[in-house]
C-alpha cells in the first residue's frame, strides 16, 4: 500500500458518518464568508458617535484631506488655466472652444473617476 492510500484510509476513519460533503457553490460561499470574517480585523459592526470623534481627533484624517484637496486644486487649476497656457504659447486659433463648460466638466469627471477607479 502506498502512503496516499494509508492517508485516505485514516482520513476516512476520522470523518464522522453523519458529515455532509459540500458542493462547489457551498464551498465557495463558505470560503468567502470565512475570508470576510478574517478580514474584519475586529472592526465594529455598529455605529457610535465615539467613532466620529476618534476620526476627527486623528491626524491622519487631516493629512488625507490635505492630499486630496491638493490633488483636486491642481486638476482644476490645469483645467481652468489651459486656455491661458495655450494662449501664452502663441496658439490663437480655436481658443474660444476651450473656454466653457467642457473643460470644467472634463476635470470634474476625471476628479470623480480617478479615486473610484485608481487602476
Amino acid at each position: 500500500m502506498s502512503t496516499r492510500s494509508v492517508k485516505m484510509l485514516i482520513a476516512s476513519c476520522l470523518v464522522p458518518r453523519d458529515s455532509v460533503t459540500l458542493d462547489r457553490d457551498r464551498k465557495t460561499q463558505y470560503t468567502i464568508v470565512k475570508l470576510l470574517k478574517n478580514d474584519s480585523q475586529n472592526l465594529a459592526t455598529h455605529y457610535d458617535f465615539q467613532f466620529v470623534l476618534q476620526a476627527l481627533k486623528d491626524y491622519k484624517t487631516y493629512i488625507q484631506s490635505g492630499i486630496f484637496t491638493g490633488l483636486i486644486v491642481s486638476v482644476y487649476a490645469i483645467a481652468l488655466f489651459t486656455p491661458t497656457i495655450i494662449n501664452e504659447f502663441g496658439f490663437y486659433s480655436d481658443i474660444h472652444k476651450m473656454r466653457g463648460p467642457y473643460v470644467i466638466a472634463g476635470a470634474f469627471v476625471s476628479v470623480v473617476h480617478c479615486p473610484i477607479h485608481p487602476n
